[in-house]
């Protein structure tokens, strides 16, 4: 007869199971209905921007660069591009120097180049109380001209789609309440390394969880310009290490909300080793750590997730040691349907959101296999953990060659300043 803490691992499995499960089909279900936009809602956005077409509010776009990573000069024709009428593009760089800011330069025409603004960083903009991410966003914020309505801004890995500007401040068109809005993050990796399609797994994952939260994706997010000063949002992303996740809290306490438009995904192509990912989900749990009140349900879930699986291998293999085939037999499967069920969960985000990009005009490299998904899925399990745990420990981090110190009450503090170096691992890759 089973024990009573046999019979808690299989039941907590079953219950973790069941509400990703559910996460998951919302997720989807989401995902479809903007692709088909048959909601009030829907209809008022198609609305709001066939309304933008005739009269576009001024949107200014910002791009934060350190470096040139392989997808800047993609990106920047992209941006430079949009089929959004009323727009320009800042460029904003921690020194003068920076080979993100050549490479643009060489990237663009004549023409493409009118569309864009580029600044450049001095001593005073570079605050040591934010990252420096946050630092050029705040100067390219100040040089706001007066008809600006709204600002977007956008990762440089990213490939903008043409109406990507026009879909992504409809919802703040059609509904006042919404203060922010968020496209969504996504790898298709071109290659079979290890890093490149754990990243796009444990991406797979987390984009539910940000979807469910409301959490924004500073790489595809826009705000409306009222409310940097009224909302509290410029000084706020003046302590802060990222300037998403503390978006959504900081809006809340003012009466507005986060959009997430979940078919306006942003596909990135590019390539990591397994060791840098590790790095980098370890950096993107920090900012839920600092910045998000649902810190400890994050924690809590990497570690019962990786620990019950775990606990359920174990005891099967104590009850084979003990002669018990049929407790053994219980929790092996126990452990095998859990498992194949995440296989499937992730196998259902992966063609969910492919089909969502291809209806949307967008381009994709080929399907992964099944196994290949199923590998990923195992390595993130094992990556998820530590980079958990790191986050919750970690004093110091750095980020694009800048090491910040980790401090109370969501803070950090710059510790050091040199312009980017590139090598031949950044010129490919970029995290």
């Amino acid at each position: 007869m089973p024990l009573a803490w046999e019979i808690a691992i299989v039941a907590a499995m079953a219950l973790f199971a069941s509400v990703q499960g559910g996460l998951v089909v919302g997720f989807l279900s989401a995902l479809r209905r903007g692709a088909r936009p048959t909601s009030a809602a829907a209809r008022n956005e198609s609305a709001a921007r066939s309304e933008t077409r005739r009269t576009p509010p001024r949107v200014q776009v910002v791009l934060c660069v350190r470096g040139a990573d392989p997808s800047l000069a993609r990106c920047i024709r992209s941006l430079a591009s949009l089929d959004y009428p009323n727009y320009r593009v800042s460029v904003v760089a921690d020194h003068a120097g920076d080979d993100g800011l050549i490479a643009i330069r060489r990237s663009l025409d004549e023409r493409q180049r009118e569309r864009i603004d580029e600044l450049v960083l001095d001593d005073q903009d570079r605050l040591e109380s934010c990252s420096m991410k946050c630092s050029a966003l705040i100067r390219a914020c100040r040089e706001l001209t007066d008809e600006v309505e709204f600002v977007a801004t956008v990762d440089a890995d990213t490939r903008p789609p043409a109406d990507w500007l026009d879909r992504l401040i409809a919802p703040m068109l059609g509904d006042p309440s919404i203060g922010a809005t968020t496209g969504v993050r996504w790898y298709s990796p071109g290659d079979r390394r290890w890093g490149s399609w754990t990243r796009a797994v444990w991406n797979g994952a987390a984009i539910v969880q940000m979807w469910a939260y409301s959490i924004p994706w500073g790489g595809s997010m826009a705000v409306r310009r009222s409310l940097l000063e009224r909302a509290g949002l410029l000084e706020r992303w003046r302590t802060t290490f990222c300037e998403d996740t503390p978006t959504t809290s900081q809006l809340s306490r003012h009466g507005y909300r986060v959009r997430t438009v979940v078919d306006l995904i942003l596909d990135n192509d590019e390539t990591c080793r397994l060791p840098d990912v590790a790095g980098w989900i370890r950096r993107q749990l920090l900012t839920a750590r600092l910045h998000h009140p649902a810190w400890a349900l994050v924690l809590g879930h990497a570690v019962a997730t990786t620990a019950i699986p775990i606990a359920a291998l174990v005891g099967a293999s104590i009850a084979v040691a003990q002669g018990d085939l049929a407790r053994a037999g219980l929790l092996a499967g126990a452990w095998a349907i859990y498992q194949t069920a995440m296989i499937a969960l992730v196998v259902a985000i992966d063609g969910g959101v492919r089909r969502a990009i291809r209806s949307g005009g967008g381009a994709t490299v080929g399907r992964a296999s099944t196994v290949s998904l199923a590998a990923a899925v195992f390595a993130s399990q094992w990556v998820h953990p530590w980079a958990a745990f790191g986050a919750a420990v970690i004093r110091a981090v750095t980020w694009r060659q800048i090491r910040y110190a980790v401090l109370t009450r969501g803070r950090v503090r710059r510790l050091d300043y040199a312009p980017y170096r590139s090598d031949a691992e950044t010129a490919t890759e970029s995290l």
